[in-house]
């Protein structure tokens, strides 16, 4: 990795010295910044989208009018498939529609950061939100333990950290974990293998939440399994323990968690707070905390930034509850009306260029996809495209 960091960032000033491209120069500093610091992910995934820019943007690929017919054909299959009633995978949403060179080049820029890391990046701000909500955790689902270690070295959290099938390479002791488990020999990581931990983890499930000092001690979630009860099971038991505290990284109505731990913590649960995360070419995730209704009063929050989860207000008016349009393409822009698609339409466009799919970002809100595969999820919101 040092080297490929190394190259990426020389590659950045050589060309912006010969192009004269600011840009270059702000994103390769940034690289070096963060390739001193404790989370090599984040360094990654920056580094990964400084590629991304010069091999494909700059270079023009995918062209405007690929990238829409690419979006045109796909969409036009899923449509195909509802009509004939084809038996889809319900617990995710479709891919982002986008040209198989992007396609190619998202899975091999995200596959296996997220095997060795994790399937999300922490940042400062998540990390220092995590803190301010508490300074106690426990993580159900915590693979390698990458978010576990940065909240314990960033943060100075204390966080216990569980999971079904901990990696082999976790020792027999729980130096670092709060929770004092005795961990038994396990198979592989299902999504990790036996790649090297970040955190000592410790081996349980879902039941691991209802600990002793639950009511002090906030759940964190980081990419519960789509479809899989985990979540909901980590959330009842939490609940039930005296915990009211919930963090959750993830795509809320998208590809993490299921409907019915998305209905029961909005249910139970006031979002209070939101960190955006920085993003993969085809996430669309971020941090969310929760916290019981009775906890936080009939107002909704204690000084947190939102209400209601991401998909149910316009990103344009702030409207909530009503019938929005997401976008199939980044699944970040979700508006009511084409007014306020038009009103955002820059930020729109700017989000689809970073994920490499120009010329996708549309405001005509009436055209809707009705998504079927998404049906577990969509309640309130569907799809728009181009």
């Amino acid at each position: 990795m040092p080297a490929y960091l190394t190259a990426v960032t020389a590659c950045g000033d050589a060309e912006a010295e010969a192009e004269g491209e600011a840009y270059l120069k702000v994103v390769s500093k940034k690289t070096r910044e963060a390739s001193a610091s404790a989370n090599p992910l984040l360094t990654l995934l920056e580094s990964r989208n400084v590629e991304g820019a010069r091999v494909l943007t700059g270079r023009g690929l995918p062209s405007e009018a690929d990238a829409r017919a690419a979006a045109r054909g796909v969409l036009q299959k899923q449509k195909q498939k509802q009509k004939q009633k084809q038996k889809q995978d319900a617990s995710l949403p479709p891919p982002p529609p986008c040209p198989e060179l992007v396609q190619r080049w998202r899975d091999a820029a995200r596959v296996w950061p997220c095997h060795l890391y994790a399937y999300a990046a922490p940042t400062t701000d998540a990390i220092e939100a995590l803190k301010a909500a508490s300074g106690k955790w426990i993580e159900i689902g915590a693979g390698l333990g990458y978010w576990a270690a940065a909240m314990k070295k960033i943060g100075g959290m204390d966080v216990a950290a569980f999971d079904l099938r901990p990696t082999r390479a976790n020792s027999a002791k729980t130096g670092n974990n709060s929770a004092k488990t005795e961990r038994q020999p396990s198979p592989s990581n299902e999504y990790h293998g036996d790649a090297t931990p970040f955190y000592d983890v410790v081996a349980g499930d879902a039941s691991s939440a209802a600990c002793k000092d639950a009511k002090h001690r906030g759940l964190f979630l980081c990419y519960p399994p789509p479809g899989d009860r985990v979540a909901s099971d980590a959330f009842r038991a939490h609940a039930a323990a005296g915990g009211g505290l919930v963090a959750v990284v993830g795509e809320w109505d998208g590809n993490t968690g299921s409907a019915t731990f998305a209905t029961e913590l909005s249910a139970a649960c006031a979002l209070v707070r939101r960190v955006p995360l920085p993003q993969w070419g085809d996430t669309a995730h971020e941090l969310t905390i929760w916290r019981t209704k009775s906890d936080v009063g009939s107002g909704g929050g204690d000084g947190g930034d939102a209400r209601y989860p991401p998909t149910d207000a316009c990103a344009g008016c702030g409207g909530e509850r009503m019938r929005l349009r997401r976008c199939v393409h980044c699944r970040v822009a979700i508006y009511c009306s084409s007014a306020c698609a038009k009103k955002c339409a820059e930020a729109h466009a700017l989000e689809h260029a970073a994920r490499h799919v120009p010329g996708t970002a549309s405001d005509d809100v009436d055209a809707a996809s009705d998504y079927a595969a998404y049906d577990p999820f969509r309640r309130r919101v569907t799809s728009f495209e181009r």
